[in-house]
């Protein structure tokens, strides 16, 4: 009598578990597309309402005669308020496939606030994966752009 026979145990069915991972990842990774795309929706209404009222602040302080030149700008609305992280390759990749579109130029700033890194990460960065991003112009006149075949 063998092992089986006395254990009367079902075989593990190796596939069946594969493709339920798999089903799992690709939920997963839906859920994740959803959730940048909810909470990209929720901070571009909050700079809305944060224009709304500073442009409502703005026109009270011009109506009581304050000259437009004497009023502050605000600040740009930025999550990470100074906070500089640390982002690998792939995950820089990742972020800028979803945010730049082929053939539109960018500035490092607006890249940077976007992905809240340091500009020498950047750099290097920029350096190291010439055939994903390439640039335009010098020092602060530069602008990058994203190579047509990384979509």
């Amino acid at each position: 009598m063998s092992i089986h026979d006395q254990c009367a145990l079902e075989p593990v069915d190796m596939e069946k578990i594969k493709a339920s991972i798999d089903d799992a990842i690709q939920k997963l990774l839906k859920e994740r597309k959803w959730i940048i795309q909810e909470y990209a929706e929720k901070l571009q209404n909050l700079q809305s309402e944060r224009a709304a009222a500073l442009g409502q602040n703005e026109g009270h302080l011009k109506e009581l005669g304050v000259k437009e030149a004497d009023i502050p700008a605000p600040p740009p609305l930025n999550v990470n308020l100074g906070m500089i992280r640390k982002l690998d390759n792939s995950q820089i990749m990742s972020l800028l496939k979803d945010f730049m579109q082929p053939s539109v130029e960018y500035s490092s700033s607006v890249l940077l606030d976007y992905l809240g890194i340091s500009y020498t990460d950047f750099k290097k960065f920029v350096h190291q994966n010439s055939g994903f991003i390439d640039f335009k112009g010098k020092n602060k006149g530069r602008f990058y752009i994203l190579q047509k075949n990384t979509r």
